[in-house]
């Protein structure tokens, strides 16, 4: 039993680093009796901190505070979490080594995948559908979830032990577990491994010494560590005699009964009764609908600062889930940011590698191609020596976009045989085939090396763990017990990784730190954002637990709900003390609701001694939301600053398509955005099914070839009309496709043939009537002749585009008909012109319609029958406007004309497109239309683009280079 000594309180004013470096130095400077050292020595000391973020601010404050007394050398102590300690007094076996986490779920799976569920009915009463690897995979790690939790247990660490308790409700349930528990430990012995739990509650609790390198510790203190496992007094009161261990706490001596020998928070009823105090509830606590709102205040509070702002502010994020959010609303207030944490090995882009590599050798081949070739330095490697880098991704992106690969095999077929993309396909495929034939482990590694040999010596973070991982799992394989593919290996690799952090580069001077609860009590900062603060996110929640709720966790000896409330009573306490009085400030807020709308509850901890005050708190915490819109999926970090394209914008100004009217109406910078810069609005994913566009194009090319067959377009015949339609349309499908169409094209397909059968027989009826088709997919060029281009009169733009169609009738003129394959039927004049909403900014004079409320959104057909009448010399009255429909209900297939279409009306149209043409040549991009109707930028400019985009920079730009 080692000298274990009363704690040390120390000034809760002070930031725990700060109160627990003095401490420690003058500690040590009473051990040498007052005489100053050229060296401060704390070899022989190990510090108990409860964070690794919490040790490197205790070893800053130690250098920092050495500095401050004018220098001189410092031995730092030992430091580490509570879970390190434990590990440390266990040791390492000296036969056989701790399974890891990958290998422990591999052999839980394996034996969960060999079970004859009929032996276990108290735990399956009817047997699990589908048990494949996938279930037994995930079963496994909630059953390891479950013995992680029991681990910090001291008499009940284990399956077996729980099902001997005399209080357990469940004896038959837990002995099935106990029973599959002991198949686990025999499988993992029979691989060479020793079960991590076991070893660690031995090396806590059993009667053998096994200190290796506890046995060269003097002093262990256990620094701010509130709430530690259960299991660690345990193992610590194993330590020799000559060891002395003493606990430091972060509180006036006023309040010592409220903390154990051990230092750890204890009699609840004593935090509850005496609760937070608060210097002013109502300013320092703010209740927000949602973690979008969230993110503005942090934003507008981090604004504030100015400069240096990680000197004054940090942020501390109460739950992961608003940790992306809250940090880039740190970026957008001005300042930097900086995670000690770490990126979840998951989230790094090794993590985000190996899962792209998974998800390509389980099947979903099209998605990890397209992935991949988006990680830089995977394109770079898979381009070496086929061309370079550049284009790769483009090509693949048109490939996707035209074919609609759904294999690799497939992709490989359409890539032109001349561009980078076939190459590093090829590679790709090589890759695969290797994985598949060979040992996945060398090959793996073989990868690995292949893309990251440049220049850092260190490669990606998470690198080294990673390559550690596939030796250990290579010679579980090697034992032939399990049979899985590379895929699956891989899985196993990646789950290795995803618990692992990414380390943090140095982060830039000044940067915020945002932190998790547990190292808010070290940090020094005087103004203190807490965000979350949440019933669930603090105190935590067991979540309802099937194996373990909260009142069965007690009677096995793990902290009850009452302990984790009174630990969050005295950390808070202990937040707003260090910064009352001025010193500092504390903004608490409260979420209404998750990125889900999930609504969430005020933590109880805001309930704490509020007396006479409760029933104004409820009110306030309770509030009806203070926005009830949805979130957006995700709100920039920055604001965007579109470049300027001089030469792009100066063509604009000499040729335009005719569809890019259409565009300009809809939204000016959108406009620009698609035009000038030449953005899609796309979200970056590879597409699985043709879209509106693409099955119109589907359409449209049989249509072309039945309008440039002479023998059939005359025909009467609905099924000899119908009969070439439909063959035109499958050879385009072959073109584009291949002979093995995706399931989406087949079925796009079908919807096709039906409406192109309907369109026979209206279109029989039609030749019957007298019409004849003139001309099919003609352009303008053709129509104007001998070389001519179409000008816009009064602008000497040239506009391009093609007629779907024109008809002629001995009696009645011509007609102009436009294909459409919308869901339904499209009336001309509905889709070329709308009611005004009357808003003051869209859209502008010339897009308005004169002496009536309805504005212009599309001119296609205007310009259509003006660019015909200037071209043949056909006169007003003789050419009529129409829409052939072919929806999907093919009962409304038909030739739809634009009634009352008018001199009036085309004179508005022209009028309207000379003052696009005007907007474009004075580079008027900016307001953006408050009102589009299909935003194929949503993503993009989110939540809109006038938040998300910097008018002043853009507008700057274009009027800068306009000038020079």
């Amino acid at each position: 039993m080692p000298g274990l000594f009363p704690p040390s309180f120390l000034d809760w004013t002070l930031p725990l680093a700060d109160a627990s470096a003095a401490f420690l130095l003058q500690q040590q400077a009473m051990a040498s009796g007052g005489v100053p050292a050229d060296c401060v020595d704390f070899e022989g000391h190990l510090v108990v901190v409860p964070t690794r973020e919490a040790g490197r601010r205790l070893l800053a404050a130690l250098t920092a505070q050495v500095n401050a007394r004018g220098g001189g050398g410092v031995l730092p102590p030992l430091v580490a979490t509570p879970d390190e300690c434990l590990r440390l007094i266990a040791g390492e076996p000296a036969d056989f080594p701790v399974a890891s986490r990958s290998v422990s779920l591999l052999a839980m799976a394996s034996v969960l995948r060999e079970l004859d569920v009929s032996d276990f009915t108290a735990l399956f009463p009817e047997p699990p559908p589908g048990r494949d690897w996938r279930w037994a995979e995930e079963f496994a790690a909630t059953l390891l979830g479950v013995r992680a939790v029991l681990a910090d247990a001291v008499a009940f660490h284990d399956f077996a032990a729980v099902a001997r308790h005399p209080e357990n409700r469940e004896p038959d349930r837990w002995a099935d577990l106990a029973r599959i528990e002991a198949l686990f430990k025999k499988r993992l012995k029979g691989l060479g491994f020793v079960d991590a739990n076991d070893w660690r509650h031995e090396g806590a609790v059993g009667q053998g010494e096994r200190f290796s390198t506890a046995a060269q510790w003097q002093r262990v203190w256990l620094a701010g560590v509130p709430e530690p496992s259960p299991l660690l007094p345990v193992a610590l009161g194993r330590l020799p005699e000559n060891v002395i261990v003493q606990a430091l706490v972060a509180a006036p001596v006023v309040l010592s009964e409220g903390f154990d020998r051990w230092g750890r928070v204890s009699d609840p009823e004593f935090w509850l009764r005496r609760g937070v105090e608060w210097e002013d509830f109502s300013r320092q606590v703010r209740v927000v609908a949602s973690p979008g709102m969230l993110e503005g205040e942090v934003a507008l509070l981090a604004g504030g600062i100015g400069g240096d702002a990680g000197r004054w502010l940090t942020v501390g994020v109460l739950s992961r889930e608003l940790a992306g959010g809250v940090e880039r609303a740190v970026v957008r207030g001005g300042g930097a940011v900086h995670n000690p944490e770490g990126m979840p090995g998951r989230e790094s882009e090794l993590g985000v590698f190996l899962a792209l590599w998974v998800a390509l050798l389980g099947g979903d081949e099209v998605r990890a191609v397209g992935g991949l070739l988006r990680l830089p330095f995977f394109a770079r490697a898979v381009a070496r020596g086929q061309g370079g880098l550049s284009g790769i991704l483009s090509e693949w992106d048109a490939l996707c976009e035209m074919h609609l690969p759904d294999s690799l095999r497939d992709a490989r077929e359409f890539a032109r045989t001349d561009g980078v993309l076939e190459g590093g396909l090829a590679v790709m495929a090589e890759w695969k085939r290797r994985f598949v034939r060979e040992n996945w482990a060398v090959v793996l590694r073989e990868l690995l090396a292949c893309v990251w040999d440049g220049d850092d010596e260190e490669g990606a973070p998470g690198l080294e763990c990673v390559v550690e991982e596939t030796f250990i799992l290579e010679a579980v394989a090697a034992t032939g017990c399990f049979r899985l593919d590379a895929g699956e290996w891989l899985g196993l690799v990646l789950r290795r990784l995803a618990s692992e952090r990414a380390p943090v580069e140095n982060s830039a001077p000044g940067a915020v730190p945002v932190l998790g609860w547990l190292e808010l009590l070290w940090e020094d900062a005087p103004h203190l954002i807490v965000a979350g603060l949440n019933e669930g996110w603090v105190p935590e929640s067991d979540g309802g637990d099937a194996f373990l709720p909260g009142s069965f966790r007690v009677k096995l000896g793990l902290p009850s709900d009452d302990v984790r409330v009174a630990a969050g009573v005295y950390a808070l306490q202990k937040l707003l003390a260090q910064r009352a009085g001025g010193r500092g400030r504390v903004d608490v807020f409260v979420l209404q609701a998750d990125g889900q709308e999930n609504p969430l509850r005020p933590s109880r901890l805001l309930f704490t001694s509020a007396g006479a005050d409760l029933p104004a708190r409820v009110r306030r915490l309770f509030a009806e939301p203070a926005v009830a819109s949805p979130e957006p999926s995700w709100v920039a970090g920055w604001r965007l600053a579109p470049p300027v394209s001089a030469v792009r914008l100066n063509e604009l100004a000499e040729r335009f398509h005719v569809t890019g009217f259409r565009d300009y109406l809809d939204c000016p910078f959108r406009f620009y955005l698609r035009h000038v810069l030449g953005m899609q609005g796309r979200s970056g994913e590879e597409k699985f099914e043709p879209d509106a566009r693409e099955f119109g194009a589907m359409v449209h090319a049989a249509l072309e070839a039945f309008a440039r067959e002479e023998t059939v377009r005359d025909s009467v015949d609905a099924d000899e009309i119908a009969g070439f339609a439909q063959g035109a349309l499958e050879a385009f499908l072959t073109r584009n496709y291949g002979r093995r169409w995706p399931l989406p094209v087949v079925v796009a397909a079908e919807s096709a043939r039906n409406r192109l059968g309907a369109f026979a027989r209206v279109q029989a009826r039609l030749r019957a009537e007298g019409w004849r088709v003139v001309m099919g997919e003609v352009a303008f060029g053709d129509l104007m002749g001998e070389g001519r281009v179409f000008r816009l009169e009064e602008t000497g733009v040239a506009v391009s585009g093609k007629i779907d169609r024109v008809d002629f009738h001995e009696k009645l003129g011509w007609r102009i008909l436009d294909y459409k394959t919308a869901a339904s039927a499209v009336l001309p004049g509905n889709a070329h012109m709308e009611r005004l909403r009357g808003d003051p900014v869209w859209p502008p004079e010339f897009a308005r319609l004169g002496g009536a409320e309805r504005r212009w959104v599309d001119l296609q057909l205007p310009l259509y029958r003006h660019v015909f009448g200037v071209a043949r010399a056909v006169a007003f009255e003789e050419v009529q406007l129409a829409y052939f429909n072919l929806p999907q209900a093919v009962s409304e297939t038909g030739v739809f004309v634009w009634e009352n279409y008018s001199r009036e009306l085309e004179t508005s149209a022209l009028a309207c497109a000379r003052g696009v043409c005007a907007g474009i040549a004075a580079r008027r991009f900016w307001p953006p239309n408050p009102h589009v109707r299909h935003d194929a930028f949503e993503t993009l400019l989110s939540p809109g683009a006038e938040a998300v985009v910097d008018a002043e920079a853009f507008l700057s730009a274009l009027s800068g280079d306009a000038k020079g």
